[in-house]
């Protein structure tokens, strides 16, 4: 049996075994052994749950979900609050301005055959630069309550 299975077996038994059968030598077990079960099996839970979010974090990485959008990517950015934003001259990044009392929270870019949505955290401005250098087609941006009013 590994370590953490012998430990639980054990709590098992002291969490259920009746007040008449615990004493401060529980089958040649003293209450500071028991201490010390319990500081191990914390210990197995904490390596246990790191283990876990080590997991998680390898298998977004290696399915892409680190960098995959929250939301379906559309084809062409006509979504959004600002609706599609064409642009001219072909720039590689675009800097954009939130509306008076709104905050910038997300946007949509498409560059070369590259669409993307990415959330950001709320600002009042923003430069938008895709992510595969490409020259910039046309754009939206999403809002949110907040920012300067004036």
């Amino acid at each position: 049996m590994e370590l953490h299975q012998l430990l639980v077996r054990d709590l098992r038994f002291l969490l259920l075994a009746p007040p008449a059968r615990l004493s401060p030598n529980l089958h040649g077990c003293s209450w500071g052994v028991v201490g010390i079960v319990m500081k191990q099996l914390e210990k197995e839970q904490t390596k246990m749950k790191k283990l876990l979010a080590a997991g998680a974090v390898a298998a977004l990485v290696l399915l892409g979900g680190a960098a995959a959008p929250a939301m379906a990517v559309p084809d062409v950015c006509d979504g959004g609050d600002s609706g599609k934003i064409d642009v001219s001259g072909d720039p590689e990044s675009v800097t954009v301005y939130a509306p008076d009392g709104k905050v910038i929270t997300a946007y949509c870019v498409k560059a070369g055959q590259l669409t993307e949505v990415v959330y950001v955290s709320p600002v009042t401005v923003l430069t938008i630069t895709p992510t595969n250098g490409k020259d910039i087609s046309h754009y939206s941006v999403w809002y949110d309550d907040g920012g300067y009013q004036s």
